[in-house]
């Protein structure tokens, strides 16, 4: 939370180069393959105020409890493959399309804890995917990378359920899936 804050805070401070951090941390496939930190970084910044601040609560109503639940490493892991993952469908769907913001890790938290909660846990976290859902019709809004990031997600929180040693081999082979998707992907530059 506090590095898309304090990157919104200090972009809107240079507000005579707005832009440029965005421009710089944003996932843009003709640029990731020379550029493999933007499979990354474009996470930790945001497309405006509104869409920082749902993201934000999402962060803060999802994430800081899932990972008082799971752990930090674990719920690292999980972030890292949704991120990632998220990225690797974004560069497959929409290659020529700047993506920035959060929720594709949001997206994996939220299908990643589908098998840590109870019935009634599970009936609110599907409404909340469907919501996600239709939001993700939206113009300007990555249906492609929260669809990457559950799908990268769900596993995780399927593997944290069965136990510590299903999620050690889980963990890095789902990472590196991610990984070689949004490598490939992003070869499509050159393919």
């Amino acid at each position: 939370m506090a590095a898309c804050i304090g990157l919104f805070a200090y972009q809107a401070l240079l507000s005579t180069h707005r832009g440029a951090i965005s421009d710089s941390l944003a996932l843009y496939g003709p640029w990731t393959l020379r550029e493999p930190w933007r499979v990354l970084s474009y996470a930790f910044v945001h497309g405006g105020p509104t869409h920082l601040l749902f993201n934000m609560m999402g962060v803060y109503n999802l994430g800081l409890p899932l990972e008082r639940a799971i752990g930090a490493a674990r719920f690292g892991l999980i972030s890292l493959a949704a991120c990632i993952g998220a990225a690797a469908f974004a560069l497959l769907f929409n290659f020529n399309q700047g993506t920035v913001g959060v929720s594709g890790v949001i997206l994996g938290w939220l299908a990643g804890a589908l098998f840590l909660v109870n019935r009634q846990g599970q009936k609110s976290l599907l409404f909340g995917l469907v919501q996600v859902a239709l939001v993700s019709l939206l113009p300007h809004v990555s249906w492609a990378a929260h669809l990457g990031g559950a799908l990268f997600g769900l596993p995780l929180g399927w593997a944290i359920r069965r136990g510590r040693a299903t999620f050690a081999v889980a963990a890095p082979a789902i990472l590196f899936c991610a990984a070689v998707l949004a490598t490939l992907a992003a070869g499509k530059a050159f393919g």
